[in-house]
C-alpha cells in the first residue's frame, strides 16, 4: 500500500520502496548467487521500474510500521545540509514527538542500479528524508503538512514528492 503526492513536473510515481541492507560493502556474493539471479528473472512480473542508488550515510532507517519519504532535489544545485537538517526537524514536528526523522543524501558519484528490461527514474533525487511514523498510517492532516513544509518558498530541496508506505519485511532481519 503506498500513497503517493507530487510537486508539478516530477513525472515518476513510485507504487513502492525497497531498502537493502548489507553487512558489508559489496553486495556481488547475494546477486551472483543462483537464488539472486532468480530473483532478477522474477522481477519483470512484479515490478515496472527498477532505480536504485547509494547514500553518503550509512546509517539504517529507524524500524517502524508507517514512514513517509520525502524525494527531492537541491535548491538551486546547492548543498544546503544545515538548512536540510532545520526543515527534516520540522517534518518530523508535523508528525508529532515519536517521529523518527532520517536525512539521506544520495552519492551522486556511484553509479545508479538499473536493470535493462525495467523503466529507470528520469531525475533520481539528491535527498531523501525518511519520516518514521509509527504503528498507525499517517493522517490526511500529517500529510498536508509535511507537504507544505516541503514546499514552502524557502525549502532547501525543491522538486519533491513522497511516498507513504507500510514497512514489511520479508527476509532477514537488519544487520
Amino acid at each position: 500500500m503506498a500513497q503517493h503526492w507530487a510537486a508539478e513536473g516530477v513525472s515518476s510515481a513510485p507504487d513502492g520502496v525497497v531498502e537493502l541492507w548489507f553487512a558489508d560493502d559489496v553486495p556481488e556474493p547475494g546477486v551472483d548467487h543462483v537464488v539472486g539471479s532468480q530473483l532478477m528473472q522474477d522481477e519483470p512480473n512484479f515490478m515496472s521500474g527498477f532505480t536504485g542508488y547509494e547514500l553518503q550515510d550509512d546509517r539504517i532507517s529507524a524500524p517502524t510500521t508507517w514512514k513517509v519519504w520525502v524525494r527531492g532535489q537541491w535548491r538551486n544545485g546547492v548543498r544546503d545540509d544545515a538548512a536540510l537538517e532545520r526543515s527534516a526537524s520540522r517534518l518530523g514536528g508535523a508528525v508529532g514527538p515519536s517521529a523518527t526523522v532520517q536525512v539521506n543524501v544520495v552519492d551522486r558519484e556511484t553509479e545508479l542500479f538499473t536493470r535493462d528490461y525495467l523503466d529507470v527514474q528520469a531525475d533520481p533525487p539528491c535527498v531523501l528524508v525518511i519520516i518514521g511514523v509509527g504503528d498507525e498510517e499517517p493522517s490526511r492532516l500529517v500529510l498536508d503538512d509535511i507537504e507544505r513544509i516541503v514546499r514552502e518558498p524557502d525549502a532547501p530541496i525543491v522538486g519533491t514528492d513522497g511516498l507513504v508506505t507500510r514497512e514489511t519485511r520479508i527476509v532477514n532481519p537488519r544487520p
